[in-house]
């Protein structure tokens, strides 16, 4: 065939297939397979004329044309009628893997030294030489056609295509590899491993097969060992930028946060406009408490695409961890023109408002989230406070109506919360006015509610302390008289 005619019959291939297959069709083998027996096929491969294709497919499997040839059927009609995108140029970095701590089995590939090469166009070349050449070449067909089938998310069929090429041909790591992809493409992940180490015993320098053997032990949450897979595809196909972005995820997840950073900088380098990688790296600068550096990422985002809605919430938080809590309630009013009625953003609103002491807006700002989520325990509970603190001003000023009002306002909203420290917070701020000297209110505001335990030494020495009934107090059970007297000499008041 003409170097013109192949070129474009291996670039139609390409734009018809996922990029983690690219290095596949650009080995000799193939290259091979489809110059000796599929020309026709492959030019027609991704075109409107599927029954040409699905033919010549069909004369290079042994078949007559327009006879059913198992998975092979109908592959380029599917195809033709699709618009594949082209493969990108993908890039990353190469890291070592850690695997500290980590039993490997025998027969785990990480387990083997590492070949540390770039991967050559010559895999598999060797051992064609010692099989059946006729049956190693159709066995490639099968595996054109797997590629084919994956791409386009049909991977039980794709699985059949790896299948019948390991029929052929046993020994066929690409085949192995195949059969790896489609199983973890039907989430048959300890299937999909398994497969994935015969590829490896195979071609050890199969970057692909590393790649989906570290996704599929994702999947199955050994993320170490994970980590370690991709560096091993990292270290054959050095510009792989998805390996670097999971090697650097699976870091991240196995809580090997610095160098998850580490990774996720690397990444993007190569990948300056991945939004889910910025996210994702600020927000693991924020558990290294590095607010600053997050803010940087966040703000990467929004230069990408200004209506990122969650990574405007996160840059609010972060600006209010900053101390710039004005910035903070501007960043969730951006993102609440967009999304008015996102719960989130008006909950984190209000947090900032509350640390400005806007408490009055702060307040309108929970009701809206009390608006679009009613069970929202959280705010409900947040609430609450903003009243239990409000009832403690309003003492301080002798306003004895106001301080009942925000009492009651705080009480229906600590039940709807639902909160656990309720109870303890109620007890708190009860204590706090009994201080004040606001004897007789606590002990009414106690009476109204008999639904809290905790306060039943208070309500015994606030009677005390109105009373000066002794005996009430020597009455009690040991354990609590104990307890009241020392509410008693805390809320005694000191003499003039």
């Amino acid at each position: 065939m003409k170097t013109g005619k192949l070129d474009a019959l291996r670039g139609s291939v390409e734009s018809a297939i996922s990029p983690v297959f690219n290095a596949f069709l650009k080995s000799s083998v193939v290259r091979k397979t489809a110059e000796l027996m599929l020309p026709e096929g492959m030019e027609n491969f991704g075109r409107e004329s599927g029954f040409s294709a699905n033919a010549a497919f069909s004369e290079a499997l042994g078949a007559t044309p327009g006879q059913a040839t198992g998975p092979l059927q109908g592959l380029a009609a599917e195809l033709g009628a699709m618009n594949m995108p082209a493969a990108s140029n993908m890039s990353a970095a190469i890291g070592a893997p850690e695997l500290a701590g980590v039993k490997l089995e025998a027969d785990d590939p990480l387990a083997q030294p590492s070949i540390r090469q770039p991967a050559t166009t010559q895999r598999g070349k060797t051992k064609s030489k010692k099989r059946d050449s006729a049956k190693f070449t159709k066995a490639e067909t099968y595996n054109l056609q797997a590629v084919a089938y994956y791409s386009i998310g049909r991977h039980s069929k794709a699985l059949e295509c790896a299948e019948y090429a390991l029929k052929l041909d046993k020994e066929n790591g690409s085949a192995w590899q195949l059969r790896g992809a489609a199983l973890l493409g039907l989430q048959r992940h300890e299937d999909s491993i398994k497969s994935y180490k015969r590829a490896l015993v195979l071609e050890p320098d199969d970057f692909e097969a590393w790649l989906g053997y570290g996704q599929a032990l994702m999947q199955l949450d050994q993320p170490q060992r994970a980590a370690a897979c991709f560096a091993r595809a990292l270290e054959l196909v050095p510009n792989c930028y998805p390996a670097a972005l999971q090697r650097a995820r699976a870091l991240a997840k196995a809580q090997q946060i610095e160098a998850a950073n580490d990774s996720y900088a690397l990444a993007l380098q190569l990948n300056p406009d991945d939004l889910d990688a910025w996210r994702e790296r600020g927000d693991l600068l924020l558990q290294l408490e590095r607010a600053a550096a997050a803010l940087d990422c966040y703000n990467r985002v929004l230069q990408l695409n200004p209506s990122e809605i969650n990574t405007l919430m996160r840059r609010g938080i972060v600006l209010r961890q900053l101390g710039r809590a004005d910035d903070a309630v501007a960043a969730y009013d951006q993102a609440l023109k967009i999304a008015p009625q996102q719960p989130a953003l008006w909950f984190n609103k209000a947090i900032a408002l509350e640390s400005l002491g806007r408490e009055a807006e702060a307040i309108r700002a929970y009701k809206t989230v009390l608006k679009y989520n009613a069970s929202d325990d959280a705010a409900w509970t947040a609430l609450g406070n903003i009243f239990l603190r409000s009832f403690i001003e309003s003492l301080n000023h002798d306003d004895l109506p106001n301080a009942k009002t925000n009492w009651q306002e705080a009480m229906q909203c600590g039940r709807r919360g639902r909160s656990e420290d309720w109870h303890k917070e109620e007890l708190h701020y009860l204590q706090a006015a009994a201080a004040l000297g606001h004897h007789k209110l606590v002990k009414e505001l106690i009476a109204r509610n008999q639904g809290n335990e905790l306060l039943g030494p208070l309500a015994s020495a606030v009677e005390f302390l109105i009373t000066k009934d002794q005996e009430k107090v020597t009455s009690l059970p040991t354990h609590i008289r104990r307890q009241v007297e020392g509410l008693i000499r805390l809320l005694r008041p000191l003499p003039a």
